[in-house]
């Protein structure tokens, strides 16, 4: 649809993953600004209500006028095949449509980012301070400030802290709200010691790979460069049937793993080094659906040994961090229903339960409470949280809510809840090996 000649007979290609996010203008017309977390067009999209509505038909079946008559289907009126075009232009433009003029947006991209000597930090300057000193000051403040679990300790000395510390569930909000609780997590870790390696298991947002994405990419934050295991990834990826490195590009800019990455930096002792294993889940979608646990398909279930088997030949001290949200409720994410004061309620009342099974242990039970309600509450860190249960089982894993919060967003109605969770081994087992 990139050619102003297009036939209107020409099927239009799909709306690539994009969140649609309301806006309103001051002469009160409503709008949508479309966010893609690849970020394929240097420039921002803007699509007015009208515009929009036409877009959600594109699923690269239809024609523009398929379009025009399922519009007028569902009572829509008879809107104009060239209008029809015209929309399916402008979103070509921004690399908004799964075409080639995105796939070679797409290449481009990955071709640099497989040739940077590094992973460098895709939110700094906007989530955090691009100056070291800057973002260690306000990590600081996460801990010590309101909200927070006061400054971290000590590192432990001769070997003390927890054997049994298995990693963390720590949110991965934007920092300036979710900060404080972050550092719930992070406190607990730095507690229970210095550790060799952590396995990091983050949200791939928009992932295409299944069922989850690694990179060989060391990350680069303000506070450093902490290094890749690749050794780790090769015996990974050697037990594996599917590419494990097949869908790098949702590395690129993806914040789930970063920013566990600088919390991570920022309480390591002084010249003690560790290393990171980069990890991004893509969704479990299909279980919800079939009401089935996620590793009675396959690839769920190969990754998961794979992964536990690769940590336990480890002989250093491993830790498990999952960077994960919780429920994305309200109008932003497609609910008809505005997250005010009662639906934060009901959505906490429903998190804490949840999170009961988790605390458990039981990640069955804890996916089983998801596909219950059809993910409704949309929680983007359901796979990321099982595999990491799944992984830790044959410890018997148990975790503990450390703290719980939400964030509201009021232009939008909208609301993110999120947790900071410690994961232990259950009494009489060793966790970290």
């Amino acid at each position: 649809m990139s050619s102003p000649h297009a036939k209107p007979t020409a099927k239009i290609p799909s709306l690539r993953p994009v969140q649609p996010i309301p806006l309103r203008a001051d002469d009160g017309r409503a709008g949508f600004f479309l966010q893609d977390s690849m970020q394929l067009s240097r420039e921002p999209c803007v699509l007015t209500a009208p515009a929009m509505m036409i877009a959600q038909f594109f699923n690269g079946r239809r024609s523009a006028l398929d379009v025009q008559a399922e519009i007028a289907r569902l009572g829509g009126g008879i809107v104009p095949s060239a209008v029809i075009e015209q929309v399916a232009r402008v979103l070509d433009q921004y690399r908004l449509l799964d075409n080639e003029t995105a796939r070679g947006a797409e290449r481009e991209i990955l071709e640099a980012f497989r040739a940077a000597p590094v992973r460098k930090p895709a939110h700094a300057g906007s989530a955090y301070p691009v100056d070291g000193r800057d973002a260690r000051e306000l990590l600081d403040g996460f801990y010590s400030g309101d909200g927070g679990p006061g400054p971290l300790p000590e590192p432990p000395t001769n070997g003390a802290g927890s054997s049994r510390l298995l990693g963390v569930i720590a949110p991965h909000i934007d920092l300036r709200c979710g900060g404080p609780t972050i550092a719930w997590a992070y406190r607990a870790l730095a507690e229970a010691g210095p550790f060799d390696l952590a396995v990091i298991l983050g949200v791939g947002h928009y992932a295409r790979g299944w069922p989850a994405i690694a990179t060989k990419k060391d990350f680069e934050t303000p506070l450093g460069v902490s290094r890749t295991d690749t050794a780790f990834l090769d015996r990974l990826a050697g037990r594996l049937e599917r590419d494990l490195f097949e869908d790098e590009l949702a590395h690129v800019r993806e914040h789930s793993v970063e920013f566990q990455v600088l919390f991570l930096q920022h309480l390591a002792p002084p010249g003690r080094e560790f290393r990171i294993v980069p990890l991004l889940c893509s969704s479990f979608r299909r279980s919800v659906e079939k009401r089935t646990e996620p590793v009675e398909e396959e690839p769920i279930a190969e990754f998961v040994r794979a992964l536990s088997e690769t940590i336990r030949e480890e002989a250093g001290k491993v830790v498990v961090v999952a960077g994960v949200d919780l429920a994305h409720v309200g109008p932003k994410f497609g609910h008809d229903r505005n997250a005010d004061e009662e639906f934060v309620a009901e959505v906490e009342r429903k998190d804490r339960e949840m999170l009961a099974r988790v605390e458990a242990g039981d990640a069955k039970g804890f996916h089983d409470y998801v596909a219950a309600e059809g993910d409704e509450r949309n929680i983007c860190g359901h796979a990321a949280i099982y595999t990491m249960l799944k992984v830790l089982e044959p410890d018997r894993p148990r975790a503990k809510l450390l703290r719980y919060d939400r964030m509201v967003e009021e232009p939008t109605a909208s609301a993110v809840s999120f947790a900071s969770l410690s994961v232990e081994a259950a009494e009489g087992r060793e966790g970290g090996s």
